[in-house]
């Protein structure tokens, strides 16, 4: 069975550039959640909630934003600082990319439509989202990094993608590393049920979650 869930042009996307302002939600660690615009400004945000002035916040004061599908996690308990990463599973588990770019050359910036699963399996219930896309020169300017976050639990990177070169192998072991307590999940995986060459490898990761998501999360 294929699950269509996330077109190709969805993963080589690049996350907006990090000083940009969105509406979002900011979510402290005192239990207060405010909606304003949101400009990260690296280990700060400059925050402007609605009838206030612009304050600038320390990220060791926030658990947690979220802007669109852009939200904002630390990859441990330890960390001072907020990652910025794109949601691409929504659930109880979570899939999660982070896109870098290399420095091959000049960066060029456009837009492009792509399909968003909205939450169940079936292509039906996909929507179309527009969003800015940063390329690099060449295909070789762009590498993807997976990652799955369980309530709870540190990030756990499960792949890396390196367009247009080879990628990494090995995310079989991550993945039962994490989700190993949904026997069903696996089995489908060791039969090749997951996989669909038309998307690639960021869709078989999120049709992965999805399953977990809906037949094995507690």
């Amino acid at each position: 069975m294929k699950f269509k869930t996330l077109s190709l042009v969805a993963l080589l996307l690049i996350l907006s550039n990090l000083s940009a302002q969105h509406k979002g939600t900011v979510t402290f660690k005192n239990g207060d959640v405010k909606e304003g615009i949101v400009e990260n400004k690296g280990s700060k945000i400059l925050f402007t909630a609605e009838g206030s002035e612009t304050a600038k916040i320390a990220h060791e004061e926030i658990e947690h934003i979220k802007t669109g599908d852009i939200e904002y996690f630390r990859t441990s308990a330890k960390s001072k600082k907020l990652e910025e990463y794109q949601v691409m599973v929504y659930g109880s588990t979570m899939l999660l990319a982070k896109n870098i770019q290399t420095n091959y050359g000049s960066i060029q910036t456009d837009y492009d439509t792509y399909s968003v699963q909205s939450g169940n399996l079936t292509a039906s219930q996909t929507k179309q989202v527009s969003r800015r896309v940063v390329r690099g020169p060449s295909t070789r300017g762009t590498i993807i990094k997976y990652f799955i976050k369980k309530p709870g639990s540190d990030l756990e990177q499960v792949y890396r993608l390196v367009v247009g070169d080879v990628d990494w192998i090995g995310y079989k072991k991550k993945i039962k590393k994490q989700l190993g307590d949904c026997k069903a999940l696996i089995d489908k995986m060791n039969k090749g049920d997951f996989k669909d060459g038309e998307y690639g490898k960021g869709a078989e990761l999120a049709a992965i979650v999805l399953y977990y998501n809906q037949k094995c999360s507690k």
